[in-house]
């Protein structure tokens, strides 16, 4: 166990659903406890393009229903649902808070003070770090502006940046849950600021996309 998860939790006055060890068995049940617990569970979607998974979904569900439509729709159909995906990611991540992460490593350590054996190596997750967020150029958009000609190639480019900023915002979102859930702070610190960066990739690569298909 990480000490600095069991410094932090000294002295805090946690308000918490009282449980009973039965209903914390298996990894499935705290998992969905302390998800649920926080405001990592989201509002409603209603999205332009179907049915998203379950009317409520975690951001990181959200997300991923909108990549895989996203890539499907880019396969099939051509860019036309760039614009609605992009608007529906934006929406999504902005309801991103670090103090949920935070606030679910606190519970976790509650629930672990109190003998539930949350922390069992054998039960805990075990996180995986996202990759480096791949960037831009900051002068992309005067590089794009000064081509003699805009081909599809390049279009094609903007769009598939777009789609990687979604798979990867669902793959550090998944590392900041299991970070929390074996408290690890450093993880939730290195992961939360990809989060907005690759929101900011996904502006950036629409707008320079969207100016050349106007």
């Amino acid at each position: 166990m990480p000490s600095s998860c069991a410094t932090a939790a000294i002295g805090r006055d946690v308000s918490i659903t009282i449980l009973t060890a039965s209903s914390l068995n298996s990894g499935v049940n705290f998992l969905r406890f302390c998800v649920n617990s926080h405001s990592l569970r989201t509002t409603p979607i209603y999205s332009s393009r179907g049915h998203c998974p379950g009317e409520k979904g975690h951001l990181t569900d959200r997300v991923r229903w909108l990549a895989v439509g996203l890539k499907e729709s880019l396969r099939f159909d051509g860019p036309d649902n760039l614009r609605p995906s992009v608007e529906e990611f934006e929406r999504t991540a902005q309801k991103a808070e670090q103090a949920a992460f935070k606030g679910l490593i606190i519970d976790t350590m509650t629930l672990h003070r109190r003998g539930l054996g949350v922390l069992d190596p054998d039960r805990a997750p075990k996180p995986v770090s996202s990759p480096f967020v791949r960037r831009m150029p900051e002068d992309q958009s005067e590089i794009e502006a000064k081509r003699f000609e805009t081909q599809g190639r390049h279009m094609e480019a903007y769009e598939l940046h777009i789609l990687q900023a979604f798979e990867h915002f669902v793959q550090a979102w998944t590392a900041l849950i299991d970070g929390s859930l074996i408290c690890d702070w450093e993880m939730i610190d290195d992961e939360f600021p990809k989060l907005a960066t690759l929101a900011a990739e996904v502006n950036r690569a629409y707008v320079i996309w969207s100016s050349k298909n106007r």
